[in-house]
């Protein structure tokens, strides 16, 4: 369950944002009803003054009006993918969010449908925990729930993580010489390919730090066990490097030569060769 909102009728309705669903809930009894089924990623919920239900399609990027009772889905705005949350007010303003960018807009609806969004808050990085280059220069930064790079001064998106097979928030990033991606978030270790993550291994507690080595393997820094691990890219099979290094937060391999793997300690003044 994400964003909830309380009905007119005591309920509490709330989506199943991967399911692609809507619920209810009685909080005095605990019965729980599905309102609607699929669904493109709905992440909110707000009760409106009618009793509609105004719902974000994340995936589909559009906002509906929902009725409870006759299922009825009128589409009451359209705008870009990736939506959080919305606030529909008394007199008629909806107000969206974006996950992906930060972007906060008052966007038209009803006779004021089709102009131009009011940008309240512009699009930008929401939380861009590392940063590698991709073949060619390209400055490729793990920015939240997607992948983005620099031209110039706009930020383009190019991957978007947000699938119940996602990593979640992106914690490490590595862009390999041919070009592969790897990306972790706190659990999970995937490769990012086209056609979205495609999940490595996902047993680790925090991972902090990716680098490839010469061997096809990927090393991996795991930030609140103290460990490094050295990882196949394609089966996830591999072993601790090492147990002795407190709070690894990133990784290098320097020359491809295995006398030569640094680790930083989270602080400043600490750094680990093994």
């Amino acid at each position: 369950p994400n964003a909830l909102d309380v009905g007119h009728d005591g309920r509490v309705y709330f989506p199943q944002v991967f399911a692609g669903e809507i619920w209810s809930l009685d909080p005095d009894s605990g019965e729980t009803r599905r309102i609607a089924a699929g669904l493109g990623s709905p992440t909110a919920v707000q009760v409106s003054a009618s009793g509609a239900l105004v719902v974000p399609l994340s995936a589909e990027g559009i906002v509906v009006k929902l009725d409870p009772r006759s299922g009825a889905l009128p589409t009451l705005a359209e705008v870009d993918s990736g939506i959080d949350n919305v606030v529909l007010d008394t007199e008629g303003h909806l107000f969206v969010s974006h996950y992906v960018d930060g972007q906060v807009s008052e966007v038209p609806v009803g006779t004021a449908a089709g102009r131009p969004a009011r940008v309240l808050n512009p699009p930008g990085f929401v939380g861009p925990f590392d940063v590698a280059e991709r073949p060619g220069g390209v400055l490729v930064v793990a920015d939240g729930l997607s992948l983005a790079h620099l031209e110039g001064s706009l930020v383009k998106r190019f991957g978007r993580l947000l699938t119940a097979d996602s990593p979640g928030l992106i914690g490490a990033l590595h862009i390999a010489t041919d070009g592969r991606t790897f990306v972790a978030g706190r659990n999970t270790v995937s490769r990012y390919t086209a056609a979205g993550p495609r999940e490595i291994r996902d047993d680790f507690r925090n991972v902090t730090g990716l680098a490839l080595d010469a061997g096809d393997f990927l090393l991996v820094a795991d930030h609140d066990v103290g460990l490094v691990y050295r990882l196949h890219v394609d089966s996830g099979e591999g072993t601790p490097l090492t147990d002795s290094i407190p709070h690894p937060t990133r990784i290098t391999v320097a020359d491809m030569d295995w006398d030569a793997l640094l680790v930083p300690e989270e602080g400043p003044e600490e750094e680990y060769e093994e």
